[in-house]
Order: C-alpha cells, then structure tokens, then sequence
C-alpha cells in the first residue's frame, strides 16, 4: 500500500519572470526549467549577457576584460557548464603577481616576502594571532564592519598596513570607506608571508588554510581535488566565440528548453497587488505574477517599486579604462594574466585573452588587456591614448608583453565597472530589504556577491527550497 507521502500529487511548477539577462538570469532560468517551471525572462538592453560578451575589432573578438570561469566547486562547475552546453575548454593558469616591483610566478595574491624576511615574518606573527583570536565572524555579522575591520580581524596590524595602498590602487576608496562585503571583489584573501614549505605545515591549520598563501603549481588544482573530476583544470573558458560563445550558448539552451527571452523590455514600475505583484514595462504590457526573481541590482528595484533608497551610499562604482594592444602572437608571453598591485604602476590586470582558447585571434596574432582603474578626472580616463606607451612599458616589464610597441591599440572607457559596497550600505538599502520581506512575489539576487561562480550559486540558491 503506498504510504501518505507517496499519494500527495506533486507541487505544481511554478510561473517564474526574471528580470535582468545576465550570469544570475541565466543559472536561475535554467535551473527553473529543469523544475518543470514556466520561465520567462526580460533585459531592458538591446540583448543578453552584458559584460558577459565581445567587442568585435578588426579580426579580434575582445573580451571586456580578464573572464575566466572558476573550478573551485564540482556542483557549480557542473551548473555552468550544463549552461553553455558543456562547450568549454580547461585552463591551467598561468599566472604572476606584482608587489613592491617583483614578479611573483603562480601567485595572484600579494607577495610580501618581497619586502625582506623581517617584515614577512612579523605579519605573520600577526596573522597567526589573528587566526588565534577569531573575530571574523563577528566583523561579518556587523554590518557597520568596514573592510578595515576586516583586514584587521584576519591580518593583524602590519598585514592591514600593507593591504591598504592595495585596495586604494584597486578601488580609489581606503579599506575605512568600504563594508567588509567588498573583500570577496579584492586581492585580498590570502598574502604569501613565508616559503612554500613553511605555508605546508600551517595550512593544516583551518583558520590559517583561510589566510596564507602557497603558490599553485601544474593544473592549479591543488587545493581543489574534488573539482578535478568535473573539469581537469583550475579554471575554464568557453571553446568558441569568447565570452560572446558563453552568451550564446546560455541564450539557446534556454530557449530550447522552453524559457522565453525578450530583450528590450524594461521595467517601469512593480506594484503589489495581494500576495503578487503587477509589473509594467516601458512598452505599455502589464504583467501579474507571484514568483518574480530580480537579478539587476537593488536600485533599480528600489526605483521600479517606489522606494527611495541613497544610492550614492550603497555603491562605490570604479571608473576603468581598458588598453587593448594588437600584436603578433611572438609578441606575448605564455601567462594567462597577471595582477599588479604596486601602487606606483598604473595597471592592476593585464591579461591575454587567445591564451585561454580558440578563435579571438586571427593566425599568428594575439592581444593584450590591460585594465587600469582610476577617477573620472584623472588624466588618463580624460585621455587614454597618451598614456598607451606607458601602459605598453608595464605590460613589457611585467613579462606579459615583449618588443619595442604594439601594431595597434584599442582604449575604452567605462565610468562604472566593478560596484563596492560602502561602508553603511546594508543601512542604506534597509527601506529596500523591509519591501522585500513584506512582499514574498519578489525575490533579489545578493547584491553584494561577485563573480561568475559566486553569482550562480546565490542565484540559484534563492529558490533551492521551492
């Protein structure tokens, strides 16, 4: 006889509208889908992906920057890759780090032995004090903490001394001026304090597994076992057409799974209507629904429900200017990317994209990134072009470029890029989160989560209970 449980009718897929066309639309429409839920998702630009595509130029397809898909989780890694259709390629890393004008190879994190073994040895004095006295959970579970806090909490004095001009190269902002959430968008979980072997017999210890740094060697997955077994490489990239190829295959596997994608459709205005809300779009549809997934940020949501929030407080958004050097594929060095935090260097990435995988570059050339953040009013966001010797110098001296200058360069400004929380920015958004939790229809993605990786697994993780 079947018991109780087996004679329940199963729940009912839900109708699910998602609003914004990027990483989160994309993971939390095909999960949905798998679920038997209607799925229909709208983006207010022309098309899909956002930064998750190319600039053609010339015969390249350009990469808006370094993207490379993490493999550090075997079930994200199997997420993603269900996405684009499993078509991707792995990617040993090949990567180096700037500190205090020297090269550290395998290493993306800050490398403070290169400022002499005394000082190496008192940060790491102090971060074993930290580890010891364990006050990152209580730093985040405040969210008044300051990523000055932070740093604190896991570093100790001397090594948040030497983190800070760090993060004012990356971002423009001191540690003081951001909330502890912004850490996870910065170089600054682990410092390289010690030799390898040394970093060995403390990584044993979990809380100091979670602060030192030990290059990583062959595939990269030497603290990732597991992931291994999904994709043979610390990292991965689409097997065609770049990040665009990525765009592309998301965009049809929804479509042949049954989701509805509609671009140009934005949103004008979200009202709630008993336990659903009633969306209006710019193009005059009207459209009612209890399961409503937001994935575009919260001050857009806060300005389509009639809430006013200060932006301004939420959301330090970094200015950058991209230097795209053209090249003969001799010209380039054998290195994925690399991160420069020397304050006196302009560059805090360079990277080389036709490194990762096939069809960016015609035959026999190649192309350099560079990404420099800096201020709107700064001379070289104001003119770009008259900084491309220089930025050419750092990438050669960086050992990412060779030769006496490129064939061509591309410039490209973006005034916003990467979005750091200020400090108070939880407090900001509280008229934001109160909506949210008095009107169940509507769900927001984290807005304070970064990476692919990072995007996937919050975006899907909103509905996992359902």
């Amino acid at each position: 006889m079947p018991s109780a449980a087996q004679t329940q009718p199963a729940p009912a897929p839900k109708d699910w509208l998602i609003v914004g066309g990027g990483m989160g639309a994309f993971a939390a429409g095909h999960v949905l889908r798998k679920t038997g839920a209607a799925v229909r998702i709208v983006e207010a630009g022309k098309g899909f992906g956002g930064i998750n595509n190319c600039r053609p130029w010339k015969d390249y397809l350009l990469d808006l920057g370094c993207h490379l898909f993490g493999n550090e989780s075997p079930a994200t890694t199997s997420l993603i890759l269900e996405m684009m259709g499993g078509q991707a390629v792995p990617v040993s890393p090949r990567i180096a780090a700037v500190t205090n004008g020297h090269i550290s190879i395998d290493v993306e994190y800050p490398d403070f032995n290169h400022f002499g073994p005394e000082l190496a040895g008192a940060i790491l004095l102090d971060v074993i004090a930290a580890a010891a006295a364990d006050r990152v959970p209580e730093v985040m579970a405040n969210p008044d903490a300051s990523l000055e806090d932070l740093l604190q909490a896991r570093f100790g004095p001397r090594g948040t001394e030497m983190l800070r001009p760090v993060v004012r190269k990356i971002t423009t902002l001191n540690p003081d001026q951001l909330s502890a959430k912004a850490a996870v968008q910065l170089p600054v979980r682990r410092i390289l304090v010690t030799d390898p072997a040394s970093a060995d017999l403390l990584k044993q210890v979990p809380a100091l597994d979670d602060r030192i740094l030990k290059p990583s060697t062959g595939t990269g997955l030497d603290f990732y076992q597991d992931a291994k077994h999904v994709m043979p490489g610390r990292m991965f990239y689409p097997s065609e057409g770049g990040m665009s190829g990525f765009t592309r295959q998301c965009v049809d596997g929804l479509k042949t799974s049954g989701a509805a994608l509609d671009a140009g459709k934005a949103v004008t205005a979200i009202r709630r209507v008993g336990q659903a809300v009633t969306v209006d779009f710019a193009d005059g549809e009207q459209v009612t629904t209890d399961h409503l997934l937001w994935t575009v940020g919260p001050e857009a949501l806060a300005k389509a429900a009639g809430i006013e929030i200060d932006v301004e407080a939420v959301y330090h958004r970094l200015p950058m200017v991209f230097f795209y050097f053209d090249v003969a594929e001799d010209c380039v060095g054998d290195r994925h990317f690399m991160v420069d935090t020397a304050p006196a260097n302009h560059c805090f990435r360079i990277s080389i994209p036709p490194n990762y995988g096939p069809g960016l570059a015609p035959e026999g050339r190649s192309f350099i990134c560079c990404e420099v953040t800096c201020e709107i009013d700064t001379p070289i966001y104001q003119d770009p072009e008259a900084f491309a010797a220089v930025i050419w110098r750092e990438a050669v001296a960086a050992g990412m470029a060779f030769g006496e200058g490129p064939d061509d360069v591309l410039t490209m400004k973006a005034p916003a890029t990467y979005r750091f929380p200020k400090l108070g920015a939880e407090a900001a958004l509280k008229p934001l989160t109160d909506w949210l939790a008095e009107t169940p229809a509507v769900r927001m993605t984290d807005p304070f989560v970064f990476g692919k990786s990072g995007t996937v697994r919050t975006a899907t993780a909103l509905f996992s209970e359902d």
